[in-house]
């Protein structure tokens, strides 16, 4: 039990860090944009957090319908795979880590929004990355709690097959499928732990800027 824990511990990990990574990086370039061409962003804010609000099941059945053999990308071969699982985790953190760099470009204290309104958009550009560098753990982190624990796009993107696409969440509902509820339970315990990580280290950051 210890040796799939641990296993299943760093193929979660690796699958959503990978994840969290290229959304962030994928964020932080529209924020950038939005900070060159587009001075009030709140209507495009509005339709970045609707898009966070979709339920994960929809990412996966998109991604399914994608990859499966009659869809329009079947010749990859990606389905049940850990392609299609990070793709799947990928569509799901974006919209979530553009909603919050947009947050801050719409938090920016007035002097600097005032700087960022009368320059170029070179100069907006490199405002909006200095605003950003602060917050990009904050947005690292949030994001990646969207994905975490995510069961229905997993599922239906990877497979959750036993040893190679499976992750915890995934793995918790298998357990409990099974009947095996103190395997379910320890695995909850190691998930809840896992997810606990950001929370903690975002306080202690918080508190030692105080």
């Amino acid at each position: 039990m210890l040796q799939i824990t641990a296993e299943l511990i760093w193929r979660t990990l690796v699958f959503t860090v990978a994840t969290t990574a290229l959304a962030c990086v994928m964020a932080l370039l529209v924020g950038t944009i939005y900070a060159s061409l587009v001075r009030s962003p709140w209507s495009h804010l509005s339709f970045w957090r609707a898009m966070s609000s979709v339920p994960p099941v929809l990412i996966g059945l998109l991604v399914y319908l994608l990859f499966s053999r009659q869809g329009p990308l079947g010749f990859l071969r990606w389905l049940f795979t850990p392609k299609a699982l990070v793709v799947a985790q990928f569509l799901l953190a974006l919209p979530m880590a553009i909603s919050l760099c947009l947050q801050h470009r719409v938090s920016l204290p007035r002097d600097m929004e005032e700087f960022i309104d009368v320059n170029l958009p070179k100069k907006r550009l490199n405002a909006m990355l200095l605003h950003l560098r602060g917050g990009l753990v904050n947005i690292g982190f949030l994001t990646w709690g969207r994905i975490m624990g995510e069961v229905g796009a997993a599922t239906l993107s990877g497979g959750a097959i036993v040893g190679y696409t499976s992750t915890l969440s995934t793995e918790i509902m298998y357990r409990t499928n099974l009947g095996q509820f103190g395997n379910a339970i320890a695995l909850g315990i190691v998930l809840l732990l896992i997810s606990l990580i950001p929370s903690v280290i975002l306080e202690v950051t918080s508190r030692a800027q105080r």
